[in-house]
């Protein structure tokens, strides 16, 4: 190869390696910061609420349980009686 076909090959291979060199790290530390930053980096506005909402479905899910509880207690009760000559 002559001497200007490699000062062409190397002023065009070495921009496009330097260039995706660069793409690649930034990329890694793009990976790296989301990896790092809590929740996918939600404020604590958005992680308030959402520990209000969750807590909220918990005290519903506790009253449900409690009624049907109940009921239970009642049809067991009313077995029971049954049973008794």
């Amino acid at each position: 190869m002559s001497e200007l076909t490699v000062q062409i090959v190397s002023g065009v291979a070495v921009p496009v390696v330097l260039g995706l060199v660069g793409w690649v790290v930034r990329k890694a530390i793009q990976d790296l910061k989301s990896q790092i930053t809590p929740n996918g980096g939600s404020s604590l506005y958005d992680q308030a609420k959402e520990a209000k909402d969750l807590a909220s479905k918990a005290v519903e899910l506790g009253v449900l349980n409690e009624a049907r509880l109940k009921q239970l207690e009642t049809k067991v009760d009313a077995l029971i009686l049954s049973r008794i000559p």
